[in-house]
């Protein structure tokens, strides 16, 4: 057992020699981790910007249903308004030729 100035001043070494030596495959692991760590926020980015955009085209494809049926129904309304003023106009037209 190490007495504790001993252990002190190993420690204190320790921490003051940094990081061990590393092998190149280490050095390689070791400067890949960040980039995967950046291509992973890139990709977090990515998927949020897809998140928003998929969300933008739902409300989008909301308002446009909501639009069809507008027109829809404003369409049914002309088509009943037209064939009633046709009705009306054949019947004038009759009356017209009844009097002549």
């Amino acid at each position: 057992r190490e007495p504790p100035a001993a252990a002190q001043l190993e420690r204190s070494s320790l921490l003051t020699a940094g990081p061990p030596s590393t092998t190149g495959a280490e050095a390689t692991l070791a400067k890949s981790i960040p980039s995967a760590a950046s291509a992973a926020a890139s990709s977090s980015a990515s998927d949020s910007k897809d998140t928003q955009e998929l969300q933008a085209l739902r409300q989008e494809s909301e308002q446009l249903r909501a639009s069809n049926e507008l027109l829809r129904r404003a369409h049914d309304v002309l088509l009943r308004e037209n064939q009633q003023l046709q009705a009306k106009l054949e019947r004038l037209e009759h009356v017209f030729d009844d009097g002549n």
